[in-house]
């Protein structure tokens, strides 16, 4: 490439915790309210009219007790069809249109939990 910088691939960042330290991952994700409502985790389902929104409102658990997750970033959200629903960074859900799609709330080490939505 005669002194040219060229990127040919790039991987994401991986972050790893060792035990006995003071931090930890994140064992799960409690979603504790959805649309201004308590929810139970087996409940993770939301119906919404189309151009309505609802905020999640989600929190991750610590996988060891007395230990705080180290985090780089936040949770992150992402819709599994953003032409049915679509989710901001800070988990607010819009209704586009007619159907069914998932909402994928994640954590830095990959732990999730997923919200079914339906827009009428």
């Amino acid at each position: 490439m005669k002194g040219k910088k060229v990127v040919i691939a790039q991987s994401v960042s991986v972050y790893a915790i060792t035990k006995g330290g003071k931090y930890c991952v994140t064992d799960t994700i409690k979603i504790t309210k959805l649309a201004g409502k308590k929810v139970s985790t087996n409940s993770l389902k939301l119906t919404l009219k189309n151009g309505k929104t609802a905020q999640i409102i989600a929190a991750e658990t610590p996988a060891e007790k007395n230990k705080t997750i180290k985090c780089y970033r936040g949770l992150c959200y992402e819709s599994s069809n953003s032409k049915v629903a679509t989710v901001t960074k800070n988990g607010k859900i819009k209704a586009v249109k007619k159907g069914t799609c998932k909402i994928y709330v994640y954590a830095q080490n990959g732990v999730y939990k997923t919200i079914t939505i339906t827009v009428k």
